[in-house]
């Protein structure tokens, strides 16, 4: 009896083996003598007594660990699984990991269920799920909150948990009451807030501002607000990063700036989607005299998603940023009509004190938005189109590249010295749309020292620039002296064998005057010898040749990888 009791103790698919295997010998032996069988059931009860004792004495190891060392070993294993839990839609990532281990680490037995639950710091990010199970084990610490229901059980729960919230993350979905008419109470550990209001946004526009967490939120240095109607009127002390998104267009535009005026110390300022205009909408906007005070004198990057580009225009000459140490961030500038191009952002006043030194062209293929990066000494620069698909009635790639060429010529790119293309898909012996418009500025930057061009062909590529039908070429002092022309050839499909064409084959000595190259680097993961006729033409022609691989670039920086930057 003593075996049966261990058995039915034992994991549940060791027990099931062995009552199988008992059951099918039975079977097998029915007409053996009893005695026999008797003693086969014997030892199989022997040797499950025996695999019992020896996982018992497995599981005993962790049972003999102090509370302390075991509270070691799962914040290691928990740490190793952390993530940091956040709506997709927020801006500011929180800074309160939660760990996917803990709930695995909850069913390894009864011992460790106790242990996990005396500790508090796996139990600090709560949500809709098991709420009052995370709010009793996270004791006193700082919790990070996330409201993500309809009916949410967590909302009523606030109030109480307000002396100890250092994040949350409330969702448009709840629809209980105004989140303004919940956040009545102080929150002096809050540091990141991100509210979505897109279920409110029929509410009624400028009315007075509310005040959130009777305007108590000491440590707030994070705040993202989603589909407001009316912006709060916290006075936002030591607020570094503010994030606006989908911004009622009834709101007044005057709103957005009282908001701006009530945070002082601000750094980082994005605006996302929809907003108002100004209501006078000057074209062109006066500029204020320069020794106008900054609204927000310590705001270093400034970025836009899918914003107007006359909200763009209104709101950088209202601020009106004047550090040199300024990053600009446009991505997905919508371009609908073509008198649209006049209203770009790039007129804004900071560029020309601060003029850049690094310009890129990138648009990876003739169908896709076009986006320029640059930097100055101390200042970056990033803007792109909208992606229009290609089978909307909206497209037009001419639009985009007559777009792309007004901000090359609004930048002023005088103090350039390394410009960028990528990238230069060359089809049928034709360069992209665009191309030729662009190398045509690239050729009249007077400093420019280094050329980067990510190309499909290298030998077609050779073969335009030599020749001047990407650019026009000139002799005696028109001549253009590059110190270095670096070439990524990829798009190459893997596995497959290159069709290479060596079409750059003849030497001229008068393009080689016109076309003075010290150094070209060309980075290729395929076999040099493809291209043995285009790189002995390239030789004869001056400068000296580098063939390397990819994975060979040493300090070379590509175009894509400031791009993600």
């Amino acid at each position: 009896m003593q075996a049966e009791h261990t058995l039915n103790e034992g994991p549940t698919v060791l027990i099931a083996a062995l009552r199988n295997g008992h059951a099918d010998l039975r079977k097998t032996l029915k007409l053996a003598h009893t005695d026999d069988i008797d003693q086969l059931d014997s030892y199989v009860r022997n040797t499950q007594v025996l695999t019992r004792t020896e996982l018992n004495s497995r599981l005993a190891t962790f049972r003999v660990l102090p509370a302390e060392v075991l509270g070691i070993i799962i914040a290691y294993a928990l740490s190793a699984e952390e993530v940091v839990n956040a709506p997709k839609n927020t801006v500011w990532q929180g800074c309160v990991p939660m760990s996917t281990a803990l709930f695995n680490l909850l069913q390894v037995c009864k011992h460790w269920r106790n242990v996990l639950q005396s500790f508090a710091f796996p139990w600090t990010v709560i949500d809709d799920h098991e709420t009052e199970l995370f709010i009793q084990h996270s004791k006193q610490l700082p919790v990070s909150v996330h409201v993500e229901e309809y009916h949410s059980q967590l909302v009523p729960r606030l109030h109480g948990l307000g002396p100890r919230l250092r994040e949350l993350f409330w969702g448009p979905l709840y629809s209980g009451a105004c989140k303004a008419d919940v956040l009545v109470f102080p929150a002096p550990q809050l540091e990141l807030l991100y509210l979505d209001y897109f279920n409110e946004h029929t509410a009624p526009t400028n009315l007075p501002s509310p005040m959130l967490f009777l305007g108590h939120t000491p440590r707030l240095r994070r705040l993202h607000l989603a589909g407001h109607a009316c912006l709060p009127g916290n006075h936002f002390a030591v607020l570094t990063h503010l994030c606006l998104q989908n911004v009622c267009p009834g709101l007044k535009f005057a709103a957005i700036v009282n908001l701006l005026r009530q945070c002082p110390r601000l750094e980082h300022l994005a605006f996302i989607g929809y907003m108002p205009l100004h209501p006078d909408d000057p074209d062109p906007h006066p500029l204020p005299p320069a020794d106008t005070p900054e609204i927000l004198p310590h705001l270093r990057r400034l970025s836009f998603d899918r914003v107007s580009s006359r909200f763009i225009t209104n709101i950088t000459h209202t601020i009106y940023p004047r550090r040199p140490d300024f990053a600009l961030q446009v991505l997905q500038v919508p371009i609908n009509r073509l008198d649209t191009i006049l209203l770009c952002m790039c007129a804004v006043p900071y560029f020309p004190p601060h003029p850049l030194t690094y310009l890129a062209y990138v648009r990876p293929s003739w169908h896709s938005s076009i986006g320029l990066v640059g930097f100055s000494a101390r200042g970056a620069l990033r803007i792109s189109t909208a992606h229009t698909h290609i089978d909307s009635d909206n497209w037009d790639p001419d639009r985009d590249t007559s777009w792309a060429l007004a901000q090359l010529d609004r930048l002023a790119p005088t103090a350039v010295e390394e410009f960028s293309f990528d990238f230069l898909r060359i089809r049928q012996n034709q360069p992209p749309v665009g191309a030729r418009e662009v190398f045509a500025r690239v050729r009249a930057m007077p400093r420019l020292r280094e050329l980067n061009v990510a190309t499909n062909d290298l030998s077609a590529f050779l073969s335009m620039l030599y020749s001047g039908f990407l650019a026009p070429l000139g002799v005696g002092a028109m001549r253009w002296h590059l110190e270095v022309l670096r070439i990524y050839v990829r798009d190459h499909v893997p596995g497959q064998v290159p069709v290479v064409r060596n079409v750059f084959s003849v030497v001229d000595a008068r393009m080689s005057e016109a076309l003075a190259i010290d150094n070209v680097v060309i980075h290729c993961d395929l076999d040099p010898g493809l291209f043995t006729v285009t790189l002995d033409t390239l030789r004869a022609m001056g400068p000296s040749v580098e063939f390397g691989r990819m994975a060979d670039l040493g300090d070379a920086v590509t175009v894509q990888a400031l791009l993600v930057a």
